[in-house]
């Protein structure tokens, strides 16, 4: 398991030994490669993210790519996700985690944060932080791991 934070002055890639699975939770969402994007309406890099995420969503699904969207705003903010995300154009919905329930299991304190999980439910990567998904070596990490 690998874990990347842009959410620092440089990118850090490190191991951690924590095993974080959501197979369970997810059940039929799991493709090959799934990943979980947690967002919210104030976060201006989420949003950015999520348009440029449909477009590699669009171009992966021959390899086995999906993405599953967490919201993680409050009960009271929830109309305004669904007005966000309806502008983005993905065709499923998004989960609502407005009491905070994964947030906290899988210790996220920043947004946008991913996860890469494999058909079995186990995390195989983690970014925090906005990502480039256009850029190169970002898309190997995500195929070829």
């Amino acid at each position: 398991f690998f874990w990347i934070s842009n959410t620092e002055q440089s990118p850090i890639l490190t191991s951690s030994p924590k095993t974080y699975t959501m197979g369970s939770f997810l059940g039929d969402r799991l493709t090959e490669r799934t990943l979980v994007v947690f967002w919210a309406t104030w976060c201006e890099n989420c949003k950015e993210d999520l348009t440029e995420l449909k477009e590699l969503s669009q171009n992966s699904n021959d390899k086995g790519f999906s993405v599953v969207a967490i919201n993680a705003d409050k009960p009271d903010l929830i109309e305004e996700a669904e007005k966000i995300w309806a502008q983005t154009g993905f065709q499923k919905e998004f989960i609502s985690d407005a009491k905070g329930v994964w947030l906290n299991q899988l210790s996220i304190d920043a947004l946008p944060t991913y996860f890469l999980f494999n058909k079995a439910g186990e995390a195989i990567l983690r970014f925090d932080g906005q990502v480039d998904w256009k850029d190169e070596k970002i898309l190997r990490i995500i195929f070829d791991s």
